[in-house]
């Protein structure tokens, strides 16, 4: 870490540790800017998706019930605790141009191309995704609140270290747990996924002690994947719990893993 980034990363501990009384239990982190990251019309992951749980707070009054945290952006030493930083580098450079986005897309994205964009915004959306995550796990661990919300886009479990996949681009998941580890000194971290199986959240899973439970809820569709496409838990019925097989047996948190798949038939 240099001088300047510690520097940074000590302004980031300073406002986080400003709450050091806190009357309220659960924490929150939402900003805008997250909404800056836009696809295509009529894309699946859009801005109106954290947009329509903020307006649900509101509305119910929520809102002023949380502990407000400040979402900053991710310090770059934290991201390339996860990713590669010739992959991180490359994939900032999204704001320059259409013609380097369209690149960045060629190169680290030949799975989920359906699946993936990248706009001028999508640099500051990535890392206040990032960094809400650090925030919301740095305030839990600092005691300055019981629980934590983090509203972020874009969501980050299928990234992998130099692969985007599944809407995501930063594993916002595995960066926090790995601020966790090296920063707070925890010794294991239990990650709960209730979307898809998150095969980048599995493949930091090798190296990193955790307790990593995926759940997966099938609407029953004749012949479906349990994403994103792992032909080795495909099957029908009504529901199917799976231990991790034994190809991951070099996994840090090997005989901790669950990942369960329901199907409604």
């Amino acid at each position: 870490m240099n001088l300047r980034s510690s520097a940074k990363a000590t302004r980031y501990e300073q406002k986080a540790n400003d709450r050091t009384t806190c009357q309220k239990a659960v924490g929150l982190v939402y900003n805008d800017i997250m909404m800056k990251h836009i696809g295509p019309k009529g894309h699946w992951e859009k801005p109106e998706r954290i947009k329509a749980i903020w307006q649900h707070l509101k509305k119910n009054r929520l809102d002023s019930r949380l502990q407000h945290l400040p979402c900053l952006e991710a310090l770059e030493e934290w991201i390339e605790r996860v990713h590669s930083q010739q992959y991180f580098q490359e994939v900032m450079k999204c704001e320059v141009s259409n013609r380097e986005r369209k690149n960045i897309l060629e190169k680290y994205n030949n799975v989920d191309s359906h699946d993936m964009y990248l706009s001028r915004g999508s640099r500051e959306a990535m890392l206040n995704a990032a960094g809400g995550v650090v925030t919301a796990v740095q305030e839990v661990a600092n005691r300055t609140v019981q629980s934590a919300f983090a509203v972020v886009r874009p969501p980050g479990h299928h990234a992998s270290r130099e692969k985007a996949e599944g809407f995501c681009w930063l594993n916002n998941m595995a960066i926090g747990a790995t601020f966790l580890l090296d920063v707070k000194k925890y010794n294991k971290i239990l990650k709960v996924d209730w979307d898809h199986q998150g095969n980048g959240i599995r493949a930091y899973s090798r190296v990193i002690p955790e307790f990593y439970i995926s759940q997966s809820i099938d609407m029953g569709r004749v012949r479906s994947l349990f994403t994103p496409g792992q032909e080795i838990l495909r099957k029908q019925a009504a529901e199917m719990n799976w231990g991790i097989p034994s190809m991951f047996r070099s996994w840090a948190g090997l005989g901790f893993n669950i990942i369960t798949h329901c199907q409604t038939i």
